[in-house]
């Protein structure tokens, strides 16, 4: 979806063609076009509810923890009846012997490994441990540049590029010359 969606929408294909970028593709996904949480996420589970309440009777609970409340909409949210915050939620769910594969003894969130909305840390942490999704990530960072140009759509978050990231982190690998 990020590279090679054809659009199909006619004010959509227009304002490409104006802005002068491909006409396949979403790009780097950004605070005004989400378009990765609805798509990727919120599209496929109502579709899976559809399918699921055909011929049964479906109970429909969102995870949003207390400590979340103001994304709740209309539905039910038990973490948020209950007062269970994500620290509580993470808690309950090691002392059941769910540990994640000690994700969250890296990462802040388990979340999509190339999202532009995590922290910094975050994403210090992906190169750290789990270089082989930090080159992919260069990688689709690269792509999305040479496709998008360095819009919205090409850029990996305002301001930044994997590959100003990628420098930063060098940097402060490097060991400081502390003198007398």
């Amino acid at each position: 979806m990020m590279f090679e969606e054809p659009k199909k929408r006619s004010s959509a294909i227009q304002k490409r063609i104006e802005m002068g970028v491909s006409l396949y593709g979403n790009g780097w996904p950004g605070i005004k076009v989400r378009w990765c949480t609805g798509q990727l996420k919120i599209k496929l589970i109502d579709a899976e509810i559809r399918r699921l309440k055909k011929g049964k009777r479906v109970l429909d609970y969102i995870g949003i923890a207390a400590d979340e409340a103001q994304r709740c909409k209309e539905k039910r949210y038990p973490l948020v009846e209950w007062g269970i915050t994500e620290e509580k939620a993470l808690q309950i769910c090691y002392d059941h012997g769910f540990d994640f594969g000690g994700l969250y003894k890296k990462y802040h969130r388990a979340s999509c490994w190339c999202c532009p909305f995590q922290r910094i840390s975050e994403l210090r942490n992906l190169r750290k441990y789990h270089p082989q999704l930090w080159k992919q990530l260069m990688e689709m960072d690269q792509r999305a540049k040479e496709q998008f140009g360095s819009g919205a759509l090409g850029q990996f978050k305002q301001r930044w590029s994997i590959e100003g990231l990628e420098n930063r982190f060098a940097q402060e690998e490097k060991p400081r010359l502390i003198l007398p």
